[in-house]
């Protein structure tokens, strides 16, 4: 009677431990996966630094989506450690624009590169491309812009010229 009350509280342990699991590894990292409705909802990467907020109709019915750290992203000067994550699917496009927020360190932002420089840029053939408007927070250290799609994006600020 003992070994099957044990069996049982077991089994329920296993049971409640993967039911919150979310995503599994990858080669370059953790990879979380959220379910959205039309109604909007959030995309938290898995180590909770870079976040989508999907609006109410940004898209028509439900997807799934997941974000996925990229430890070895393309090399860029100004490119700072820790904040690449691509977004799947893919090339998925919405309805209205999300908001994508990227945390950083200020440890890692790259020699010569001003904090206030910085912004989510987009991987585009092996090359980070700034997306318009991005905020700064310094206070915060983040960065958030308005996109239309997904890809891969990080933080990415502008190399300055040493002084002589």
């Amino acid at each position: 009677m003992l070994d099957r009350r044990l069996i049982v509280l077991m089994t329920l342990c296993v049971i409640v431990i993967l039911a919150g699991c979310e995503g599994g590894e990858t080669t370059d990292g953790l990879e979380r996966g959220t379910l959205i409705g039309p109604g909007g909802g959030t995309i938290l990467s898995p180590d909770r630094n870079a976040t989508v907020e999907v609006p109410d109709a940004a898209i028509d019915e439900p997807q799934q989506f997941t974000c996925q750290e990229i430890g070895s992203p393309e090399p860029d000067p100004g490119l700072v450690a820790d904040t690449a994550y691509r977004f799947s699917p893919d090339g998925y496009l919405f309805d209205a624009p999300v908001t994508l927020t990227i945390n950083y360190r200020e440890a890692n932002i790259p020699t010569g590169v001003d904090e206030a420089s910085l912004q989510i840029a987009r991987l585009e053939a092996s090359e980070w491309v700034p997306v318009a408007a991005s905020v700064i927070d310094a206070t915060d250290n983040s960065v958030s812009a308005s996109i239309t799609g997904f890809s891969t994006f990080a933080v990415v600020g502008d190399v300055s010229a040493p002084e002589e």
